[in-house]
């Protein structure tokens, strides 16, 4: 059928399962639509290619009403988006497989302008969705993820992303062993996260390793074991991202931890009982924690107009904000911070000019004030 149909058809897949021995390659402007993820299902034979969909340097495909299931296959990929343009994938399950929706750029044609939404993921081992170097323009919108747990990946997530101008915006992860949204990467710049509704067993929402300039705003955020939101870069770069007006609703460790990052803000944000797993140490244990890696401390950086905390018995939260390292640049103002075990706002180490913070009972700054008569 895909092979006959016309330029510029669609192939219409009718209620049934139909089992897939080899790798389907989809062409240029061929629609491949199923009558709905409920009634058509492509589930890939047992012990065969992983990939069972592959878009290999095509463009104008749109995929959907069709349930993707791997069967018994632990590496089942079943689409996987080579150097393709203009792709939507929409109104799908996606079932028991490894890496749902791979997208990357070839050595000799980039991908871009990709559209997932409206879609369902579980039964997932490490990546309901895969953004790879190279890629850009996508639009993650709209889908639930019901699991994610741990394959072979070191770090898996719902969404894992190492591209360029990409977009998650509201989506539900009801599970991740893991990790809910991971960016990462040099060439990673431009992630958008917004209005999605997380909860993860570890970090909801990684940001750094060299990734840049990301807006993760306006989600609600569940960590059973780890950090709401992990801002972090060994080598102490500049991140360039804003995180406002999330609500962190629990978190087992920090609701923010800020590690050897510069040029961020920490905004408006609500941050209910972090520190909620037992026996961690004290910087694990806050509203919002920035300290250093080996390239340094954090720097040139606003915390401001949050409010933090800590209300449920289960949460250890020892300060509100906690700063370990020498920041510098560091402007601490307008916090609300509310059952803290300790102190609202702690600075172990003198800071470096210029900085200004609020705590508790006085105003820290490195301004001067000179008067001429």
């Amino acid at each position: 059928m895909i092979s006959d149909v016309p330029d510029g058809h669609d192939v219409l897949l009718p209620a049934g399962e139909y089992v897939v021995g080899s790798r389907l390659r989809l062409r240029s402007g061929i629609n491949l639509i199923g009558s709905g993820a409920g009634s058509t299902t492509l589930r890939l034979l047992d012990e065969a290619e992983p990939t069972f969909v592959l878009l290999s340097g095509e463009a104008g495909i749109r995929i959907s009403g069709i349930a993707f299931d791997g069967g018994q296959n632990d590496l089942a990929v079943s689409l996987q988006v080579d150097g393709c343009t203009d792709i939507v994938i929409e109104d799908c399950t996606f079932t028991r497989m490894g890496h749902a929706v791979h997208l990357y750029s070839s050595t000799t044609a980039s991908c871009s302008g990709i559209t997932v939404r409206n879609n369902r993921f579980s039964l997932i081992e490490d990546f309901a969705v895969r953004v790879t170097e190279g890629v850009s323009s996508v639009l993650i919108e709209n889908n639930t993820v019901a699991d994610v747990s741990k394959g072979e990946a070191p770090s898996p997530a719902a969404f894992y992303i190492r591209g360029v101008d990409v977009t998650v915006v509201g989506n539900t992860v009801e599970s991740s062993a893991d990790t809910g949204v991971l960016v990462a990467g040099p060439e990673t710049r431009n992630v958008t996260v917004v209005g999605n509704r997380m909860r993860t067993t570890l970090v909801t929402v990684f940001l750094g390793s060299g990734a840049s300039h990301g807006t993760i705003v306006g989600n609600t955020l569940f960590s059973e074991r780890d950090f709401g939101v992990h801002l972090f870069d060994r080598e102490g770069g500049s991140i360039s991202t804003i995180v406002s007006q999330n609500h962190l609703l629990s978190s087992g460790k920090s609701g923010v931890q800020v590690e050897g990052v510069s040029d961020f803000i920490i905004s408006s944000n609500l941050i209910s009982d972090p520190g909620t797993r037992t026996g961690q140490k004290v910087q694990w244990r806050c509203g919002v924690t920035l300290t250093s890696t080996d390239g340094g401390g954090a720097a040139s950086f606003v915390v401001s107009g949050n409010i933090i905390l800590s209300e449920d018995s289960s949460s250890q939260m020892n300060y509100g904000i906690l700063v370990t390292g020498a920041a510098e640049g560091a402007h601490i103002v307008s916090n609300v911070v509310r059952g803290a075990l300790a102190e609202g706002v702690r600075l172990e180490q003198d800071l470096r000019a210029p900085y200004y913070v609020e705590t508790d009972d006085a105003i820290i700054t490195s301004r001067t004030v000179s008067t001429r008569r």
